[in-house]
């Protein structure tokens, strides 16, 4: 199990998983800065139910992203930091990462975006 420290709170919200994977980790730990003084559901799965769906000429940073990457509908979740670039932890092995969207591999996986109130 992992624990998200919210710095701004005094409290912890666990993540746990079928995986203390290290992308998971990876992301978890981004998402969890990012967005500590919210609750966030651990999975991306969940995630691309919260907030309001954004279109994607309509991104701003620190929207969600979300991409079919295992063949299924939001595998997987980065964050949006504008110029057609998002943050994310790319796979197990591998460190946290900057991506351009503009990326054919990104643009046919793109499943759409989320942004949450702050």
């Amino acid at each position: 199990m992992i624990w998200c420290l919210a710095p701004s709170v005094s409290w912890a919200s666990p993540i746990a998983g079928a995986a203390a994977r290290r992308k998971a980790v990876l992301i978890a730990a981004v998402l969890c800065n990012t967005y500590s003084a919210k609750t966030l559901p651990r999975s991306s799965f969940d995630q691309i139910r919260q907030g309001i769906a954004v279109a994607r000429d309509s991104l701003q940073p620190g929207d969600l992203v979300f991409f079919n990457t295992m063949r299924a509908t939001a595998s997987h979740v980065g964050i949006y930091i504008g110029e057609n670039r998002f943050i994310h932890a790319p796979r197990s092995g591998k460190t946290v990462e900057i991506a351009d969207m503009t990326n054919v591999y990104w643009q046919a996986r793109f499943d759409g975006a989320r942004r949450l109130p702050l």
